[in-house]
């Protein structure tokens, strides 16, 4: 069953304690599940371990943001109030745009993208919800100073 799910090369515990070295070669080409009693282990590359790891993060991550894109704006949690500060039309082009470099970077594994498409839209939304910021556009000079800035509870 787990050969059929990761298509990768399964060995028994005996095998490894007999041939570390040759387990270890099969490894650094690709992951190998080690099974002992009732058990199975993972042996792979840190490197490929890590882009997996980062891959889900993102996953998970991007699933909660788009969750809560969709939800009530009371139910939003303080971490993600950030998204309430755009309207639908803007909620969908950050869905697209995150859903594209998302995609882009599960294929590719540059996640810079991704995280900087992310990290601009949180600090949008979060300068949006500035009541300092708010007050600059409701003011009819042309400048207004800010002073001491503050914003919201993140």
């Amino acid at each position: 069953m787990t050969e059929e799910v990761f298509q990768d090369e399964v060995v028994r515990a005996t095998d490894l304690n007999r041939g570390s070295g040759e387990v270890l070669n099969k490894a650094a080409r690709g992951p190998v599940t080690i099974i002992r009693n009732d058990e199975a282990f993972a042996l792979m590359r840190r490197d490929v371990a890590a882009s997996w790891r980062k891959e889900a993060s993102s996953a998970t991550h991007l699933v909660e943001l788009v969750w809560t894109a969709l939800s009530h704006p009371a139910t939003v949690a303080p971490e993600y109030r950030w998204i309430t500060a755009f309207d639908s039309e803007q909620t969908l082009e950050m869905t697209t745009e995150l859903m594209s470099a998302y995609r882009k970077a599960a294929r590719d594994g540059r996640w810079g993208e991704f995280d900087t498409l992310l990290h601009e839209w949180s600090e949008s939304g979060w300068a949006a919800l500035s009541p300092e910021l708010q007050e600059a556009f409701a003011s009819q000079s042309d400048e207004v100073g800010i002073k001491n800035p503050t914003f919201p509870a993140e």
